[in-house]
């Protein structure tokens, strides 16, 4: 069968580990992941409110391990979501909490199953894979992954070991992590 240009954009749902660790962490695959599924136009990057709510939470800790001032990580926290769509889940949440609870094994995870599902099919990119229910999950559509298994599935884990960079690739992330380069 021919595949045909498809309009539809692949969807990735973020958890709040990742935009921490790309934040935390001076350089890495966390913030070369965020850099290319930021400027890829075929992926549709979303964060839930709530998981965005949390990830402002610890601008604090953010701020201390990063060595970086905290009004200038909460400025650069607003940059980057500004880059992603933000999705209030509560507007999904069509079935029972006990529903999507099936699918995690903490339930704080419960807002990335519920924006994912009514995104599906997607990607959930995280760090703590342990705490889904992945057989459930793939089922429905929905793969769990971390950073490095996301650049795999996207085929540019190549590229960003041999640091060859695209002119779009690095740079909205790359803008907006200048101010964690240039620490005190």
């Amino acid at each position: 069968m021919e595949e045909t240009k498809s309009k539809t954009k692949k969807i990735v749902v973020v958890d709040a580990n990742v935009v921490i660790s790309s934040l935390i962490s001076r350089e890495g695959i966390t913030q070369a992941v965020l850099s290319l599924l930021l400027s890829l136009r075929e992926i549709k990057v979303i964060i839930p409110a709530s998981i965005k709510e949390e990830v402002f939470k610890y601008a604090h800790l953010i701020s201390k391990k990063s060595g970086v001032r905290l009004q200038t990580v909460k400025r650069v926290l607003s940059e980057l979501f500004s880059k992603m769509d933000e999705i209030d889940e509560c507007k999904y949440a069509s079935e029972d909490i006990e529903f999507y609870g099936n699918f995690v094994r903490d339930e704080s995870d419960i807002p990335l199953i519920i924006v994912a599902y009514a995104h599906r099919p997607c990607f959930i990119i995280t760090y703590n894979k342990s705490d889904f229910r992945k057989d459930k999950l793939e089922r429905e559509g929905i793969y769990v992954v971390t950073p490095k298994e996301m650049l795999e599935a996207l085929g540019m884990e190549v590229a960003v070991k041999s640091r060859i960079k695209t002119k779009r690739g690095f740079r909205i992330f790359r803008s907006i992590m200048a101010v964690f380069k240039k620490r005190k």
